[in-house]
């Protein structure tokens, strides 16, 4: 009767072990490979991973039905962006090099996106460093509008210049700064030399990460603040 008693509660505990391992051990333990992975990738301060399976079932045939990542403070090919939000679905990875090394590998999804969040402080950091590493002129975003601000000294006299534009796709993944009119001393000058400093403060950056393709897919531009949507292919 004991022997019966012993085998009914050890088929119990393996049961309930094959039903609750899943969700309480390999959902925590992937995310934070998942984690580590991509903080190290893009080099950000913060990181936090959400994995929605029911179960967790599917993790034993290398399949997460939902992913959702944000970084904070993340490097995306030089820029600095406040905010990476990716979501993915059905994130197809490697179990067995999980299970072995503890180390994520993914090589398909049946849909990645991501989000970007970036400062306007932070794209200056990026305007300075490959345009204007003087720092004569500086970058404002508006809602719909970037401006490109500073001074000019002409002759010994500093005149106040602002050249307004827009951001415009090129491409798949190049983001690039379009003027459209500018003021010196609030007064339009002639479009030649719009076309001078265009070509002389010509700005432009490829959130193209290898091997990832990206697409961009949207641009939103608030206050001090330029947002971005990208569908990413591996």
């Amino acid at each position: 009767m004991r022997g019966r008693r012993l085998i009914f509660l050890t088929f119990l505990f393996l049961v309930l072990l094959f039903v609750f391992l899943p969700k309480f051990l390999l959902i925590p333990h992937l995310a934070e490979s998942i984690g580590q992975r991509l903080q190290g990738e893009f080099r950000a301060e913060k990181v936090a991973v959400e994995i929605r399976s029911p179960w967790g079932f599917e993790l034993f045939r290398g399949e997460i039905p939902c992913l959702e990542v944000v970084l904070e403070r993340a490097l995306v090919n030089g820029l600095t962006v406040q905010e990476l939000q990716i979501r993915g679905h059905q994130v197809r990875f490697d179990p067995i090099e999980l299970l072995r090394k503890g180390e994520f590998s993914s090589y398909e999804a049946l849909d990645l996106q991501a989000r970007l969040h970036i400062s306007q402080e932070d794209l200056n950091t990026l305007f300075w460093s490959r345009v204007d590493p003087e720092r004569y002129f500086h970058l404002t975003l508006e809602p719909g509008e970037v401006g490109l601000e500073g001074q000019v000294d002409f002759w010994n006299i500093p005149l106040d210049l602002k050249l307004k534009g827009i951001l415009e796709i090129q491409g798949d993944s190049v983001l690039r700064f379009v003027p459209h009119n500018l003021e010196l001393q609030k007064t339009r000058i002639p479009p030649f030399l719009l076309e001078a400093l265009n070509e002389y403060y010509s700005f432009s950056f490829d959130l193209e990460i290898p091997p990832y393709a990206v697409t961009i897919s949207e641009v939103e531009l608030e206050k001090g603040r330029l947002m971005m949507g990208i569908g990413v292919a591996e």
